[in-house]
């Protein structure tokens, strides 16, 4: 009887070290994404590790995977940060010998997406990078535009050249990864860990819910501008907006100069279980206009039931073509806006399936990716320079 060889047996089980600048409960796009994904590989029967940067050093296990925790130096806006190099060193120690199958990196522009790929080598596995931005930095002030262009050109770049296999998570990210590197990326879409709502439930409800940060470009001033046009014809509505950031103070002066102070709520950063209870049955207005690769939040709202009034950004037309109720808006304009989100609510399209939110949820996709991570296992890394 032949035996499998070690190469098959590594593939069989994987331990995937995930190399991330922010993880939670650091709350985010890219954190979710992580750790959803982390969990359902536990869930299959395989290990998961963290590596990520924190305030203090600590390792623990939570929801089966091991979280190793590393101080970080001086950050850019709370996210860009690199390293204590003394703690990386000794984490990156740590992991020697334990079994490490393949390294995952998350956004080309961040200081752990190079260090996972220097772990990588040292530890001589592969790298699978997943891409989550479709565009260079946008909607910010010029000179970090200027810089942020530049890591990507060089540290960005190089670091999608380096990677075994590389995932974008929708069609625009894979068309950036190719126009910035030069390097063919696989769509890996994004997913929700929401269990799908029945046809029945929740109700309709007559509010529009923002989320996402308070900052310039993620466009709550639209949504705000575009509420007071309708308000009127909807008296019975009401704008909730979920998050906080530097433009809060601006957006409240914005809705009481408008005259909707008392139609606007400004819920600041809640639970994921509240999100989603302001989503149920509502209207997401997703007027952001920034590089978004894949916002999870999309997915999210359809498979709570919700309507999503949204510019094409990334990711939107699959969802659209899913079956989900996406209400496009083509123009920048206000009155477009507000004409797509009246629309939403007189005239809702129809709810996404159980059936078809499900293929969206992370049970199904951790099964391909961890397909992915065995045909990568079954390979010889590159590791190029």
């Amino acid at each position: 009887m032949n035996s499998a060889s070690p190469q098959t047996e590594a593939a069989a089980t994987q331990h995937v070290l995930f190399v991330v600048n922010n993880y939670p409960p650091r709350v985010g796009g890219v954190e979710v994404h992580v750790a959803s994904l982390a969990r359902e590989i536990v869930r299959r029967g395989h290990r998961a590790t963290v590596l990520t940067l924190s305030d203090a050093e600590s390792e623990t296990m939570e929801h089966g995977i091991r979280v190793i925790r590393i101080p970080q130096g001086p950050s850019v806006g709370g996210v860009f940060a690199f390293p204590k190099r003394a703690a990386y060193r000794r984490a990156a120690a740590r992991l020697r010998g334990d079994g490490i199958t393949i390294v995952s990196t998350q956004t080309r522009f961040f200081p752990m997406t190079w260090k996972g790929i220097a772990t990588a080598r040292s530890l001589r596995v592969p790298v699978v990078h997943t891409e989550h931005g479709s565009d260079f930095v946008a909607g910010v002030p010029l000179v970090v535009g200027v810089a942020s262009r530049l890591v990507d050109v060089t540290f960005g770049r190089r670091a999608l050249r380096q990677a075994d296999r590389v995932l974008g998570v929708s069609e625009r990210v894979v068309a950036f990864v190719s126009r910035l590197a030069g390097v063919d990326a696989r769509i890996f879409y994004n997913a929700t860990a929401v269990p799908p709502v029945e046809p029945h439930e929740p109700p309709h409800k007559p509010d529009f819910v923002v989320v996402g940060r308070l900052v310039a470009g993620k466009g709550a001033d639209r949504a705000i501008a575009a509420f007071a046009r309708i308000a009127a014809d909807h008296p019975g509505s009401r704008l909730v907006i979920v998050g906080d950031g530097p433009q809060r103070d601006s957006l409240v002066a914005a809705a009481a100069g408008l005259g909707i102070a008392d139609r606007v709520e400004f819920r600041g950063r809640i639970s994921q279980e509240a999100v989603m209870h302001e989503l149920a049955g509502a209207v997401l207005v997703n007027p952001s206009t920034l590089s978004e690769g894949f916002q999870t939040t999309l997915i999210e709202a359809a498979a709570s039931g919700a309507q999503i009034v949204t510019y094409p950004l990334a990711g939107v037309t699959a969802l659209d073509a899913a079956g989900a109720p996406v209400h496009l808006v083509e123009s920048l304009a206000d009155d477009a806006l507000a004409t797509a989100m009246a629309a939403a609510l007189d005239r809702p399209r129809p709810r996404w399936t159980a059936e078809a939110a499900e293929a969206w949820t992370w049970p199904g996709r951790a099964g391909e990716y961890l397909e992915i991570l065995q045909d990568v296992n079954g390979r010889t890394p590159a590791h190029r320079p």
